[in-house]
């Protein structure tokens, strides 16, 4: 093979001739091809040349196949236009070109192939053409100019283009043989210099150790010849008495024996101790109870008789835990308890609230829930019935006479949070100021008698009945009349008005039709009770305008029930439910409340049959319950809390108020004293109350001609 050298001066009579391509080569080997760059950024950057079918090339140097190239001002490079129909891709190259004909570097727009679907043209890299691709452009179909956001910079892909780095590496083999030799000469030398420490120490220690052995043997032989006869004596009897004592204290606690399994029955149990032959003060066994004991416990070891489990205080111990472990010890006649816990017979509900204790159980939390003098307790936190008296505290409110006046059925009351006022009425509309004596009475217009009293609080609206036949809407705060029905409603109940909730109307019954009236009294619908000689009984109403009506009828001797439901915008019937049972054959259901916060109805039957049904699915019963309290309910509302408030009367005179909650657990009861007759009731609707006042119409006289009015509270008075 021949030897080749390069890049020698010429001399007389020997001429070097260096060919282009030598210098080429020669940088070739050393060098890759592709850009030039300073401080790591790359140059010849390709841009769109907007609004234009031109690209242009910033400034800047490449080497391909070691033959340099430099461009030292933007240049220019024009695309052909795209077709009509389809894309192109064209891709802007620095071509290197060797043959003879050519021999230069230079930008060119290498176009690609249009089609739905295009690729960029592929880079020529042979003999005599090397190509590098600075970038390539999408060219959108049927367009006159270039789009910036379709140009893809290639310079930074090594394949295509890349920057220019050195060929020139060394072998990582021999780079390897020698890291090895000198990692391995450190490590032998750090291994010599940590052996060499390692016995430098061991020397010192011993060096040390003997020499503080040799001084304690010194100062030992110096003393001997202080201690005489006497403190010599004394000091060997000092350290027998304490050897006797360590082997009293080993012997104590070696007499604890352990046994595994007892027998016999749960409070008289046998065991087997190996070595025992006799009681004697001071054994000690310890053993797993294997069941709750049930009486006074024995104990026999090896069948020398039953001994008496005892407590310290000397009472019998009867109350072992299965899996419990106890340790007892014999004195005089019993096992005593060793280490005994808390006993006894108190209950969490015995033991104030979150304190703790223990008891036959272990320890415990209480529960009580202790009140001081002078704190109010709510009625349903006190575990009993209330019976021959007011529950809390009564303020009578007046009293005015009205002879004549037998009041066995419902008087109705209003409590109107919003302007303080109690309104009622009993032959003439009557209000009170809520916490004050202050009687007013108005006169409706063409009859002074009243018997119904519905409430709008939040519009301020009270719908008042005149006699049995008409109905006015009154503001409530200074009793202007609003309107009245200008027909009579023919047999009007004393109990059938309902409020449509949002000042949407009313709705109210006479003996056989159900009538409704908009909030500026125009009568919207009627309907006739679908029940042949039937009559409706009660009537409520939703915020949603949503009508519920019940009716009967008497049939084969019992009473038959219906309810319907209606839409309150057209008198529409949505459903019918007649699965009404109630507590007998002669019940009907007399009163109706919705509870709006959860989407029910209760109802309340004459006899006290209480049932809690969905507005939605007015045949689906939630809860039903029978009054034990009384067996003649005269009215029903409902608090914020679903908590429902039956009033009612037993017997002939005997009124009073229950409270269910929202399941229909009874919760209190409280009937007055005779001759007092609660009969008519309301409670404080004030939003949120957790134990809303309750206010009552009362009759005062067996004849039930004189009323009065009552507030009452759901909470008492602890005196000291």
């Amino acid at each position: 093979m021949a030897e080749i050298f390069k890049f020698f001066n010429s001399a007389p009579g020997d001429e070097r001739w260096h060919y282009a391509s030598d210098f080429a080569d020669y940088f070739g080997n050393v060098l890759s091809s592709g850009l030039l760059h300073k401080n790591g950024t790359p140059n010849l950057q390709v841009k769109v040349n907007a609004g234009t079918m031109q690209t242009y090339v910033e400034a800047g140097e490449a080497l391909i196949q070691g033959y340099q190239y430099q461009n030292t001002t933007p240049l220019f490079l024009t695309h052909g236009l795209p077709e009509p129909n389809l894309d192109r891709i064209d891709r802007i190259v620095l071509r290197l070109d060797k043959r003879n004909n050519a021999r230069f570097i230079r930008l060119f727009v290498k176009e690609g192939v249009s089609a739905t679907n295009p690729v960029p043209p592929s880079l020529q890299r042979d003999q005599y053409v090397f190509e590098l691709s600075l970038a390539q452009i999408r060219l959108t179909k049927n367009t006159s100019s270039l789009e910036p956001l379709k140009l893809v910079d290639e310079r930074m892909k090594e394949d295509l283009c890349g920057i220019v780095y050195s060929l020139i590496s060394v072998p990582t083999s021999v780079f390897q043989q020698q890291w090895d030799y000198w990692f391995n000469l450190k490590k032998q030398s750090l291994e010599d210099d940590m052996e060499a420490w390692q016995l430098q120490q061991k020397n010192d220690f011993e060096t040390w150790q003997a020499i503080q052995k040799q001084e304690y043997l010194t100062w030992i032989e110096s003393i001997k010849d202080i201690l005489d006869e006497n403190v010599a004596a004394n000091l060997a009897a000092r350290i027998a008495e304490l050897e006797q004592g360590l082997a009293n204290h080993i012997a104590e606690v070696s007499h604890i024996k352990w046994i595994e399994t007892v027998g016999g029955s749960a409070n008289a149990l046998t065991a087997t101790v190996p070595g025992t032959t006799s009681y004697k003060n001071g054994l000690a066994v310890s053993f797993p109870a294997t069941s709750n004991s049930t009486a006074a416990m024995t104990l026999n070891i090896n069948g020398l008789g039953a001994i008496p489990i005892k407590k310290a205080n000397g009472t019998a111990f009867s109350n072992a835990k299965a899996n419990g472990v106890y340790t007892v010890r014999y004195r005089a006649g019993a096992f005593i308890l060793q280490g005994e816990g808390g006993a006894g017979n108190a209950q969490p509900s015995d033991v104030r609230k979150d304190k703790t204790f223990t008891n036959d159980n272990g320890e415990q939390i209480g529960t009580l829930v202790a009140y001081s003098p002078y704190q109010e307790i709510p009625i349903d936190k006190l575990n009993r019935t209330y019976n021959g008296g007011y529950f809390g505290n009564l303020s009578n409110l007046t009293n005015y006479g009205l002879s004549g006046y037998t009041a066995m059925g419902p008087v109705p009351i209003r409590h109107d949070y919003k302007n303080a006022i109690i309104h009622t009425n009993c032959a003439g509309y009557r209000s009170y100021g809520a916490d004050s004596a202050g009687l007013r009475f108005m006169l409706m217009p063409r009859n002074n008698s009243a018997h119904i009293l519905e409430l709008d609080i939040e519009y301020d609206i009270l719908y008042v009945t005149q006699g049995d036949s008409k109905i006015s809407k009154v503001r409530a705060y200074d009793y202007t009349v609003y309107w009245e029905t200008p027909t009579s409603i023919t047999s009007m109940s004393w109990r059938g008005t309902s409020v449509v909730p949002g000042d949407k109307g009313v709705v109210s019954f006479g003996e056989y039709y159900a009538y409704r009236y908009s909030t500026t009294g125009a009568k919207t619908w009627e309907i006739r009770h679908y029940i042949d000689a039937s009559t409706i009984t009660a009537v409520t109403a939703t915020k949603s305008d949503i009508i519920l009506v019940t009716g009967w009828k008497y049939d084969a001797g019992k009473y038959v029930n219906t309810i319907y439901k209606f839409n309150g915008a057209t008198g529409v019937q949505m459903s019918v439910s007649d699965n009404w049972t109630g507590g007998n054959v002669q019940d009907s259901i007399a009163f109706m409340r919705v509870d709006e916060q959860n989407q029910r109805f209760i109802t309340v039957s004459s006899q006290g049959y209480i049932q809690s049904r969905s507005v939605a699915n007015i045949g689906t019963i939630i809860n039903v319950v029978y009054n034990t309290f009384s067996n003649n309910a005269v009215g029903v509302e409902i608090d914020d809390f679903g908590n429902v408030y039956v009033l009612s009367r037993e017997g002939s005179f005997g009124y009073g108020v229950a409270k269910y909650s929202p399941t229909l657990n009874l919760l209190w009861k409280c009937r007055t004293m005779t001759p007092e007759l609660m009969v008519g009731m309301d409670i404080d609707h004030t939003p949120g109350l957790a134990y809303p006042e309750i206010y009552n119409v009362t009759s005062t006289g067996v004849s039930g001609t004189n009323f009065s009015g009552a507030k009452h509270k759901q909470t008492i008075t602890i005196n000291p």
